[in-house]
């Protein structure tokens, strides 16, 4: 049913002065509720048709009994034209008054009670103090009621109301969210109950058009963007639009596309963040860690049925990959707020690489033959590939680079991949930040080994700010080590660990070789790992030659020296 057709029965629902228990069902957050306000709102204000004199509206949010929730109804009766404003002690006074005249003249004395109303139970556990013929009432969020209050409870209050108090009740509740007790009960009484049930479900289209209020210019890229990934959550759709105008606000004098990307990531970054059980919608986590499991690069070959329907969703949806630019927008979901100086430094760069793939040579084009196209052109796919890749090669990512030359080994092209990370690195040298895999926050996105194996190189020889027994001093005893600290470690020469072996004098020179040897005995090592290991291992059968002692001494480690030939 449209929101015009189910605006149209709440209309005729109000206007007809018979007492009737309307249900309004729908999902969360779908905007039942904003729904029936505006239309209450806009009845109050006008007289013709609409007969009712009184309204309350009771949210079940936390009740936990009968008489709790006949002590919040007395409280929010309020005269229509106070529709929208907060409870008053005014108000409780007029109620009071109402209350007093039905009870009888022997009550006057409870005006006085009016600063403790919630002593007055005994007076209003009946409903002797509802006489009004035209009162409207609203009943919200039943599936969020207290556990202690039961459905059919409520519901016998509301038939009570309705057949004896001559009242028009209101229910709004997201039936697939009660609990199966109170999914059971509203369904065996309903039928008793409820006079007109109707089901408020917004098209994604119609949940857009009462979301977003705000930049007309990006209202309809944000309802395609919103339509794509089928969201009727209208809070949803309210913390998308504002997380937008929040970060827009911030950004001037920048390319459409990263207007484009702001929108596209922010849409389905925070439906994902709020969203915890739609098996459509990917876990926020999965998006922030696609790497290129989108590209059929990634070693997970067996993708089991929530993978393969969330990469399906993010293809549908036009989303690929998540680079640094995306990580400053997640950081606005994420914190609340726009942090400036990250979104603008993020921002700048994606804007310089946006301005190179306008260029003749585009990295982004020339992916888009892999991702378009069932063709045999593996040799012009990796041909402009490399040709943008090594002309783009200051604005693109390493990771990008590392998917890039993972598909270059992929189909057989080992030589030319290693070459274009040599390239790579020699036209970045002059930035050793990318090279720093510990403080990259998309690091795990980079795992060709090579790749791996050379950034390591590359940032020891630009910061060299740590020797061997530095890193050692740091890692003994913790079983872990930091990439930059491997590549030192890898780094080091057989002569320089048995120089840095002989002159340890304490506690610490066996934290030193055992963390040294720890990295050959997993079962994964790689060949960096080994490689200190070796090393390692050379230079304590050195120490175990010089003397009968020294061999035992390395012997404990064990290593046997008559397993080695002397050095």
């Amino acid at each position: 049913m449209s929101i015009n057709k189910v605006q149209k029965v709440i209309e005729a629902f109000i206007a007809n002065r018979q007492p009737e228990v309307l249900s309004i069902k729908g999902g969360w957050g779908v905007g039942k509720t904003y729904f029936w306000d505006s239309i209450i709102k806009d009845a109050s204000s006008r007289s013709k048709n609409n007969p009712f004199t009184h309204y309350a509206y009771v949210s079940l949010f936390g009740i936990t009994s009968l008489e709790e929730l006949k002590s919040t109804l007395f409280e929010q009766i309020t005269e229509k034209n106070h529709i929208g404003e907060k409870i008053s002690i005014d108000n409780l006074k007029r109620n009071s008054e109402e209350l007093t005249k039905n009870l009888g003249k022997n009550t006057v004395s409870f005006l006085q009670e009016i600063p403790r109303i919630k002593n007055i139970n005994t007076a209003i556990q009946s409903t002797s103090y509802i006489n009004n013929k035209n009162l409207i009432i609203c009943f919200d969020d039943f599936e969020r009621k207290g556990e202690s209050l039961n459905i059919k409870d409520i519901l016998g209050l509301v038939s009570i109301l309705k057949e004896q108090r001559d009242c028009k009740i209101v229910l709004i509740l997201s039936d697939s969210n009660l609990d199966q007790k109170s999914f059971d009960e509203y369904w065996q009484f309903r039928e008793k109950v409820i006079d007109i049930e109707i089901k408020y479900a917004p098209s994604y289209e119609e949940a857009a058009k009462l979301a977003f209020k705000g930049n007309p210019h990006n209202y309809d890229r944000l309802k395609q963007l919103s339509t794509q990934l089928r969201i009727t959550n209208i809070r949803i759709l309210n913390k998308i639009e504002k997380s937008v105008n929040d970060v827009l606000a911030v950004l001037d004098d920048f390319e459409p596309e990263i207007t484009d990307q702001v929108m596209h990531t922010l849409m389905v970054l925070t439906l994902s963040y709020y969203t915890h059980d739609n098996s459509y919608v990917p876990p926020y986590t999965y998006i922030k860690e696609i790497g290129y499991k989108l590209y059929g690069l990634d070693e997970n070959r067996d993708k089991n049925a929530d993978e393969i329907r969330w990469d399906s969703t993010l293809r549908e949806y036009g989303f690929q990959t998540f680079d640094d630019f995306d990580i400053a927008l997640s950081n606005v979901i994420e914190t609340g707020y726009v942090d400036h100086e990250l979104l603008l430094n993020k921002a700048r760069a994606q804007n310089d690489l946006i301005l190179s793939n306008n260029s003749q040579v585009s990295f982004s084009h020339a992916w888009d033959m892999y991702h378009h196209s069932f063709n045999d052109n593996s040799d012009e796919l990796l041909s402009s590939l490399g040709d943008s890749l090594v002309e783009n090669a200051r604005h693109i990512s390493p990771a990008d680079m590392n998917a890039t030359v993972r598909l270059f080994k992929r189909l057989d092209r080992d030589e030319e991949g290693s070459l274009l990370v040599d390239r790579y690195i020699e036209l970045n040298k002059d930035n050793s930040s990318i090279f720093d895999l510990d403080k990259n926050p998309l690091s795990r996105n980079i795992d060709d080994s090579e790749v791996i194996e050379k950034f390591n190189q590359q940032y020891y020889e630009i910061k060299n700010i740590k020797n061997a027994e530095d890193v050692l001093t740091n890692i003994a005893g913790q079983n872990k080590c930091s990439q930059s600290d491997e590549a030192i470690l890898a780094n080091t020469s057989m002569n320089q660990f048995y120089e840095l072996f002989k002159k340890q004098n304490g506690v610490h020179l066996s934290s030193y070789v055992d963390s040294c040897l720890q990295f050959g005995r997993n079962n994964n090592a790689t060949t960096q790992q080994l490689q200190i290991a070796e090393n390692v291992t050379m230079a304590l059968v050195k120490i175990g030659y010089e003397n009968s002692l020294n061999a035992l001494r390395v012997r404990k480690f064990g290593i046997d020296i008559y397993e080695y030939e002397r050095l």
